[in-house]
């Protein structure tokens, strides 16, 4: 190609960029987790591991993946790798989940499952009714408990619980969102008129009126996913006769209930960062070099919530036609990003280690995955601080 070609090319890309519309973006973790994305390759989604490799859910996606290939042994190790980033993240329900997913391919040795129990007990989680519950329990008593979890897989719309059946389970959410909606009664005078009310359900949240376990209760509101949700849930049946055998298991389950009770406060600002730091969108220059020869680059605005120590994965989300050039030419293109900030620019060099194209709400996606090369310590804390803080002022602006 002369350099007249390259110009032009240069000039055409330049165009394509300036259609570009920036205000919608999303998550490429976040997408794969959900199933929004399928990624059917193993190395390809080894390669995604490469950039995000302290991310449990995408870990725990991968040993999905690794379980549909038929390759047991293999997604067997990797389950217990994500139940033990799962406890790194502080997620203690999320990391039993994962476990249990290993045990279901290859069951424990009581040595292997007494680990677990203390890897459990040392790691620090966010302060929960469900975090307490678990931590009450013995190592005998822990074993009881998760060997009586079923787990549930539902997808948007299905109805988990409706109103007016009787409670027989106590569920857990693992991942995804429900929707409850109750009709609670008012007094008005001689009338009783009904109000309703509908809350969310999230990750290691419960739900299920099964104690006092005398009381046959009947459900007061009724519960549908609103995204794909994995539960894990206890029979109230099986829940007495490992309560009759461990007392102590009944007595965690009263403070599991008036812990839940208890714990609708606002969040403080410092959970709420901490819960909110990487749902923002952080604005991504990148600066791409297409041969050796090209001295002024093609700058692409993109966005990401999926920032890590390896990398991160790049949105580049427009009304064009041509984004398969911009796929097929970026492969091999070297690759500059910035932070773009009023006060301070900060750039990093690293390779594009996979692109991939996609349709998103009927749009042309093009998602890059970015991996650094090797940064000093003190760069990469200046760099990560520099992250948060933008993350954290878009939060604060809300």
């Amino acid at each position: 190609m002369d350099s007249t070609d390259n110009r032009t090319q240069i000039r055409t890309y330049r165009e394509t960029i300036m259609k570009l519309n920036s205000n919608n973006h999303i998550s490429i973790a976040e997408q794969i987790i959900d199933g929004s994305i399928s990624i059917k390759s193993i190395e390809e989604f080894k390669s995604i591991l490469k950039i995000f490799p302290n991310d449990a859910a995408l870990q725990k996606a991968y040993s999905d993946l690794l379980l549909k290939k038929n390759r047991g042994d293999e997604a067997a190790l990797s389950y217990s790798k994500a139940s033990q980033l799962f406890i790194d993240a502080g997620k203690i329900l999320q990391a039993i989940d994962s476990k249990l997913l290993h045990w279901n391919i290859k069951p424990p040795s009581p040595k292997e499952a007494q680990l677990f129990y203390s890897a459990l007990r040392a790691g620090t989680y966010y302060e929960t009714p469900l975090k307490a519950f678990f931590q009450r329990l013995s190592y005998r008593e822990m074993v009881a408990f998760i060997t009586k979890l079923a787990r549930v897989k539902v997808s948007p719309g299905n109805i988990v619980k409706k109103t007016g059946e009787p409670e027989k389970h106590l569920f857990f959410v693992v991942s995804g969102s429900l929707k409850e909606t109750a009709f609670l009664p008012l007094r008005q005078k001689d009338d009783t008129l009904y109000r309703k009310r509908s809350s969310f359900l999230n990750e290691s949240h419960f739900f299920g009126d099964v104690y006092p376990f005398k009381d046959q209760t009947i459900s007061k509101s009724y519960i549908e996913a609103t995204a794909p949700t994995e539960m894990v849930r206890i029979a109230k049946s099986n829940l007495v006769k490992i309560c009759t055998e461990f007392p102590n298991i009944e007595n965690a389950l009263i403070a599991l209930y008036k812990g839940h009770k208890g714990s609708d406060k606002e969040d403080s600002p410092m959970q709420l960062r901490r819960l909110g730091r990487h749902q923002l969108p952080l604005k991504i220059n990148l600066h791409l070099f297409t041969d050796e020869y090209q001295k002024d680059p093609l700058i692409l605005d993109g966005y990401s919530r999926d920032l890590s120590i390896g990398g991160l994965c790049v949105i580049l989300d427009g009304k064009y036609n041509s984004v398969a050039a911009i796929y097929k030419n970026v492969k091999a293109a070297r690759i500059e990003m910035s932070l773009p900030k009023q006060e301070l620019s900060l750039k990093v060099s690293g390779d594009i280690v996979w692109s991939r194209e996609f349709t998103w709400k009927r749009r042309k996606i093009v998602a890059l995955g970015f991996q650094f090369t090797e940064m000093a310590p003190k760069f990469r804390g200046l760099f990560f601080m520099m992250a948060d803080g933008i993350c954290y002022d878009g939060l604060k602006k809300r």
